[in-house]
C-alpha cells in the first residue's frame, strides 16, 4: 500500500507541477550577474508599501517602478542592488519594464481565470 501512496503523490506533485508551469508564466532577469525568478509574493507588496510609504496600488511609471524593484529583492534576498543601481539596470536594459508588465498582466490573468474556475466549481 505504500507504494501506490507514494505513486500518487508523485503523480499529484508532478500535475502540479505542470499546472503551475501552464498557469503562472515564470519571469527570470538576470541582473548584477545573478540570474533571478521574479515571484509575486506579500513579501514584495510589503516592501513596496514600506518603500512608498501607502497602500499597494501602483499606477505610475514611477510606482511601478518601484514595484518591479521590490519583486527581483524579495524573490532573491541575496541580490545586493541599490535603487539607484536599479535604475542604471533599467536603463541599460530598456524592454525590462515593458517585460515586467507584461509579465503582471499576464499574471492577473492567470488569477482570475483560476478565481472564476474556483467560483464555478463552488456553485
Amino acid at each position: 500500500m505504500g507504494v501506490t501512496f507514494f505513486s500518487y503523490f508523485i503523480v499529484f506533485s508532478n500535475f502540479k507541477n505542470y499546472l503551475f508551469e501552464k498557469y503562472y508564466k515564470i519571469m527570470d532577469i538576470t541582473i548584477n550577474g545573478k540570474n533571478v525568478t521574479l515571484k509575486k509574493t506579500f513579501r514584495s507588496v510589503i516592501a513596496y508599501e514600506q518603500a512608498m510609504g501607502k497602500s499597494f496600488n501602483p499606477q505610475t511609471i514611477t510606482e511601478t517602478v518601484m514595484y518591479f524593484y521590490c519583486v527581483i529583492i524579495a524573490s532573491d534576498q541575496s541580490v545586493e542592488i541599490t535603487f539607484d543601481e536599479f535604475l542604471n539596470w533599467l536603463d541599460d536594459n530598456p524592454t525590462a519594464i515593458k517585460d515586467f508588465t507584461d509579465w503582471l498582466i499576464k499574471q492577473a490573468e492567470m488569477e482570475s481565470k483560476l478565481a472564476k474556475k474556483k467560483s464555478t466549481k463552488a456553485k
